[in-house]
């Protein structure tokens, strides 16, 4: 009898230890998450690869911290890294659309086209309001030289966002190859009132002529 009272006053102070030490775990690696956040801010991608990675280590059940660190990774060019740490991701947390958008990107980095295009068609599927899957598709297309889809996908981006100004910026490349000078060089102006500072200087360089 006493052997049982001994027995399950061990057991009991075992599973009491296990639990403060996963919820400190835990704790120490929301710390980790929030240093993350802050580099992100200032885009300050090696750092905050490695505060993700830090609460990835502490809590491997929090799809989030895979997700924020895959992100970080494309930032700064680890994007097999980042395919590995999204793929965990998304078996902790099925079916978000950014998840998949953010494969796409990565795969895109890594020229792999056709999976890119496949997870970009994933993303839209879960969410068709995302107007930033249409963007990466757009510059995607604009990459491959195919310019009226690329078009097609931004004007998709701006219906869904009219402040987008990455949109405007990237949609006056593929018109300027489709031979339209005059709608790129209004789309570089509109992005260049809205904040993308770029455009400046490609209206600088080819729009002198359409002032």
């Amino acid at each position: 009898m006493n052997n049982f009272l001994l027995f399950t006053k061990i057991f009991i102070f075992l599973i009491l230890f296990s639990q403060n030490f996963i919820l400190k775990a835990q704790s120490n690696a929301e710390d980790f998450f929030k240093k993350g956040k802050e580099f992100i801010t200032q885009k300050n991608y090696e750092e905050a690869y490695k505060s993700f990675e830090e609460a990835t280590k502490l809590d491997k059940t929090n799809h989030e911290y895979f997700a924020q660190k895959a992100w970080a990774g494309i930032k700064s060019e680890k994007y097999k890294d980042a395919l590995s740490d999204l793929k965990t991701a998304l078996k902790l947390k099925p079916g978000v659309s950014e998840y998949h958008h953010w494969r796409g990107v990565a795969y895109d980095s890594l020229g792999k086209d056709k999976s890119a295009l496949d997870e970009y068609l994933k993303a839209t599927k879960l969410d068709s309001k995302n107007p930033g899957v249409y963007v990466s598709r757009g510059v995607s297309y604009l990459k491959k030289k195919n310019y009226n889809n690329a078009v097609a996908n931004l004007n998709t981006a701006i219906q869904l966002n009219r402040r987008l100004g990455e949109a405007y910026y990237w949609r006056g490349f593929a018109k300027y190859r489709l031979v339209d000078s005059q709608g790129a060089c209004n789309d570089w102006r509109t992005a260049m009132q809205l904040n993308i500072p770029e455009a400046k200087e490609i209206l600088d360089k080819l729009c002198q002529e359409e002032k």
